[in-house]
């Protein structure tokens, strides 16, 4: 069991210049005030809690800004990047109202005999103490066991902020430190998460000499993906520094992040148009998605027009209409002879949900002049307006420059009027 000379010297050996500690010392919870909180409760306080109280009344712990660059509005970032700090509820006549145990205590809590004691800056995540332990309680009341004793719980926080911590200041290390990080923990575990990780922050020109120590990562079994991601970042020149590494997983597992890559640096070498082609006859959807998508991304090079006959196959015999229309939508790209017929045959029987989803397919085409104008906008015309599809089919036929205002107008009016719902 930790104690709580433990806990005291993890919280004085915290530096200054990367946290801010906040507690209570010149005026700790008396025994009286903890005896009144007991009371409230109607059981004991573990014995190492009581005693931190009475030494410290409160304490926060949260990293400085300088260091830990808070989240802003829409940011979309790993769970623990809005969790900067920690805060052990107190008591005391010292301790701010909005830091105190006893007034935190929701109707439900008070309900259960809970006490919230402490809490995580940014996300309000609680852990709650009773006499049978303790849980962590999230949005909506739900709980979790939280297992340890208060300061093992309260040390373990430390070390996750210590983690979070080392995290951030890696994103600053150039791509030559980071690679050796990485191929000292042969690329396995966290380490390899975060180095990869922070290798997407730094820039392609230096990446680009690193790629040949990455080839650890691709011959692994976690880390393939995330190595992949970093590839892409170093661009072409990086690609070609490991492309025998990369090939070599054509066909295996990670085929769908192999042909991924190959759309995102434009591969259009022999190689990847045999990557290309093996993707869509694999039988996994998810691999077929991704080679059309990265043909799609490179439908303007000229060698990749010769995989129009496999990608009319798709489009004609898959049996997941998600993955025969986008088929359609990337032999559309190809410019391949027949695109509007493919159509036409797609359109015969589409009910309104497929119809959207055909015509978001053909997003980007520009088929305003197309033969297929007049049949899209028929199709259109005849959309039941409640459809949950008919804003998306709307939304998709003007993305490929076909307008009705006439039909158009009232199904996105009776939208706004159901307050954005169907």
């Amino acid at each position: 069991m930790a104690t709580l000379a433990e806990l005291e010297r993890a919280l004085t050996d915290l530096p200054d210049d990367t946290y801010r500690v906040g507690a209570a010392r010149a005026r700790p919870a008396t025994e009286v005030e903890v005896a009144a909180l007991e009371q409230a409760l109607g059981w004991p306080l573990p014995a190492e809690l009581r005693a931190l109280y009475l030494g410290w009344g409160v304490v926060s712990v949260e990293v400085v800004e300088a260091v830990w660059p808070r989240p802003q509005e829409h940011d979309v970032l790993p769970a623990w990047r809005f969790e900067p700090g920690v805060v052990v509820l107190g008591v005391g006549a010292a301790v701010p109202p909005a830091l105190a145990a006893l007034p935190a205590r929701t109707d439900a809590m008070v309900a259960r005999g809970e006490l919230p004691w402490l809490r995580r800056i940014g996300t309000g995540l609680t852990c709650v103490l009773t006499p049978g332990g303790t849980a962590a309680c999230g949005p909506g009341d739900d709980r979790a066991p939280w297992d340890g004793d208060p300061i093992e719980i309260i040390l373990g926080e430390l070390r996750q902020l210590a983690e979070g911590v080392a995290r951030l200041r890696m994103l600053a290390e150039p791509a030559t430190a980071l690679v050796a990080r990485g191929a000292a923990a042969a690329w396995t575990g966290p380490v390899a998460t975060d180095v990869l990780t922070a290798l997407l922050a730094r820039p392609a020109d230096e990446l680009v000499p690193v790629m040949p120590a990455l080839r650890g990562a691709l011959a692994g079994a976690t880390h393939v993906m995330g190595a992949l991601d970093v590839i892409a970042v170093a661009g072409p020149a990086g690609f070609a520094a490991v492309a025998d590494d990369v090939y070599a997983l054509v066909g295996g597992g990670d085929a769908a992040w192999v042909l991924e890559l190959l759309g995102k640096i434009g591969a259009t070498d022999p190689r990847a148009i045999a990557a290309y082609r093996a993707g869509l006859a694999d039988d996994d959807g998810d691999v077929v998605e991704h080679a059309l998508t990265a043909i799609g991304a490179v439908a303007g090079a000229a060698p990749v027009r010769d995989l129009a006959d496999a990608v009319r196959a798709v489009a004609e015999d898959h049996d997941d209409d998600d993955r025969r229309f986008q088929a359609i939508g990337a032999l559309g790209r190809l410019g391949a002879p027949g695109f509007e017929a493919v159509v036409d045959a797609a359109l015969d029987g589409a009910d309104d949900d497929a119809f959207a989803t055909l015509v978001g397919a053909l997003r980007g085409l520009a088929l305003v002049d197309s033969p297929l104008a007049a049949p899209l906008l028929a199709r259109g015309r005849a959309i039941a307006p409640g459809s949950s599809s008919a804003l998306a089919a709307i939304e998709a036929l003007l993305a490929i420059g076909l307008r009705d205002p006439e039909r158009m107008a009232p199904i996105a009016r009776g939208f706004v009027a159901r307050g954005g719902r169907w």
